[in-house]
């Protein structure tokens, strides 16, 4: 496994996460975001519910 160097590490891809490393790229620092679930957005993510076609949010 290669060796991957950041200048800055997000832990958390919720909403507020995603912002910072927005912010941090934009003033030009390679970022890392570490989040543990399968998918980014944290709690403003939708999944499917009980039904096929509706969306949970």
């Amino acid at each position: 496994m290669a060796e991957a160097s950041y200048d800055a590490i997000v832990v958390g891809g919720g909403h507020h996460g995603l912002i910072i490393a927005c912010y941090l790229q934009k003033a030009g620092m390679s970022t890392a975001i570490l989040e543990r679930q399968a998918k980014l957005g944290g709690a403003v993510t939708s999944e499917e519910g009980p039904l096929p076609g509706f969306l949970l949010n």
